[in-house]
């Protein structure tokens, strides 16, 4: 992994996040950009799950990533992002603006910049999003959150009020003079507004309101601030010194809050192994040791796992920079839905379990799952050395191994 922090005096300054596996094209870009806009602190990296590191560590303004990533890609770093770091800007770089999930991306605010693109208009991108973020009621937590909550509600404003305090990030939902929702890490409700109420300090951004998928506070707005208080009050009474020695109060708090720690015994440690991504139902740690495998078989050059209602990949091994599994992705969406369309049209009550297109130098292997038919697993086979009823064989049980449901 390489990574290239540079860190300005102003401690007010832009942070940028600039991610791509090619270190030639990053270290150009990233360069460009310090040159053009010195005053903006600009930190890249070749690794998509550094990049989430530092949107957790940092307070990141903008987002600029690559499409085509090893381990993460670009669209699930974007997923990843919004849930991370929903008010940071996010620009996506890609040299396949035909990747029909790309309107998808667009329709959520991202920009789109086709490579190779000139300098100007990454700058104009980053800009735009500077601009958005600068438009928002946004800054230090240098008020307590009490504060903040008794402004909001006095005024009857309806907003999310994004928060984020050091690694830590948390939201809460105003509408109409109320508090409807709240989320820290993975409590929510009332449970989640108590943990976040439990920090000093930090950094916020007001957000226009948006229905919360779910409304998991009904108690009036007093009422939470005083029990808020009244818990914290409680946790610093029956804690000593020799329990917080060596660890933040803060964590402790607000992790006792979310029922996450049951004795500041010692300091916490933390988890570097990769969390499995769920997209869906579909566990990501699991897809990429099932294309792991496929790449095990005799002539196995390329595989990835595609949502056939989006074109986009979910996960992928294998290929070259002479086969753009992207591009392939999304081409053999189009098969399986043409496929799909002529079965509904002759009134066939039945299901693929696989489509073989053989070329001269290749076969490619589309196979449905049968646990969940909007994913199927594109596997592409040297004719010379590929063994296709090995293959057969290899994907019909692998597909087990994907958790799906």
């Amino acid at each position: 992994m390489m990574t290239d922090l540079v860190v300005p005096a102003d401690p007010d300054a832009r942070t940028l996040v600039v991610v791509d596996d090619e270190e030639l094209f990053l270290n150009a870009l990233g360069g460009s950009l310090r040159r053009l806009h010195p005053e903006w602190r600009v930190l890249t990296t070749t690794d998509s799950r550094h990049a989430m590191e530092l949107l957790r560590s940092e307070d990141v303004d903008v987002l600029v990533t690559d499409l085509g990533m090893p381990n993460v890609d670009g669209l699930e770093l974007l997923v990843n992002a919004a849930s991370i770091s929903p008010s940071t800007g996010t620009v996506l770089m890609t040299g396949h603006t035909s990747n029909p999930s790309l309107n998808d991306v667009r329709k959520r605010g991202v920009t789109v910049l086709e490579k190779p693109f000139p300098l100007h208009d990454a700058a104009r991108a980053i800009e735009e999003h500077l601009s958005k973020r600068e438009s928002q009621f946004s800054g230090a937590l240098s008020l307590s959150l009490e504060d903040l909550v008794q402004v909001l509600v006095i005024s009857r404003r309806d907003a999310i009020v994004r928060i984020r305090m050091g690694a830590r990030t948390g939201s809460v939902w105003f509408h109409q003079g109320a508090i409807v929702h709240a989320v820290m890490g993975s409590a929510q409700g009332e449970d989640a507004f108590y943990a976040i109420l439990a920090r000093r300090g930090g950094r916020f951004a007001v957000d226009p309101f948006e229905e919360p998928s779910v409304r998991s506070i009904d108690a009036r707005w007093e009422e939470l601030l005083m029990e808020g208080c009244r818990r914290l009050d409680e946790r610093i009474a029956s804690v000593s010194t020799s329990e917080l020695e060596g660890i933040e109060a803060g964590d402790w708090f607000d992790e006792q809050l979310e029922g996450t720690r049951s004795a500041p015994a010692a300091l916490p440690v933390e988890d570097t192994q990769p969390q499995a991504i769920t997209i869906g139902t579909l566990q990501m740690a699991d897809v990429q040791a099932s294309l792991g495998k496929l790449m095990e078989i005799d002539g196995a050059t390329a595989c990835c796992v595609v949502d056939s209602n989006s074109g986009m990949m979910l996960g992928s091994a294998g290929g070259s920079s002479g086969f753009n599994l992207e591009v392939a992705a999304a081409g053999n969406t189009e098969v399986v839905r043409a496929k799909r369309k002529t079965m509904s049209a002759l009134k066939l009550s039945d299901s693929i379990d696989d489509i073989l297109i053989t070329m001269k130098t290749q076969y490619n292997l589309i196979r449905p799952l049968r646990t969940n038919d909007a994913l199927f697993i594109y596997l592409v086979l040297d004719r010379a050395r590929g063994n296709l009823a090995m293959a057969r064989h290899v994907l019909s049980s692998i597909e087990g191994d994907m958790r799906v449901g």
